[in-house]
């Protein structure tokens, strides 16, 4: 099963890939995002490095993102960019990465599975939940 994670974007648009990483970075983790994607041009998968592993996300720009909510009519739409992925790896780097996007563009996170609005500090602590090792249980 898949997971959505959408982005509406704030004023500030899509920032560059490198000061993305910055924030990521100054949020603590230790995801780094391919310098070899351009997410103003590209979409499909995002490969992310995490401690030498490559995990990553199926990333669509604000053209491709879909719609977060119904809009009434006199509202104009609120560009989104989305996020798909599976392995809680996955799931997890897209959190982050979409914590620091909502923060620099001055968004929001939207869950769509749920209809619902995430905060940061939530999708914060579910990523850490999702990068801590599964436990193994005996019989």
């Amino acid at each position: 099963m898949s997971i959505d994670i959408n982005v509406e974007l704030g004023a500030s648009g899509l920032p560059l890939v490198a000061r993305w990483q910055q924030e990521i970075d100054s949020l603590g983790f230790p995801f780094k995002l391919s310098a070899d994607y351009d997410p103003q041009k590209d979409s499909g998968f995002w490969p992310v490095d995490y401690q030498g592993e490559v995990t990553g996300f199926e990333f669509y720009g604000p053209e491709e993102g879909e719609e977060v909510d119904e809009i009434a009519e006199d509202e104009p739409a609120t560009p989104s960019v989305s996020f798909c992925c599976s392995k809680p790896l996955e799931v997890a780097s897209a959190l982050v990465a979409a914590v620091a996007l909502a923060k620099l563009s001055g968004g929001k996170i939207f869950d769509p599975q749920e209809g619902v609005y995430s905060s940061v500090d939530q999708c914060l602590t579910d990523a850490k939940e999702l990068m801590q090792p599964k436990k193994k249980r005996w019989p």
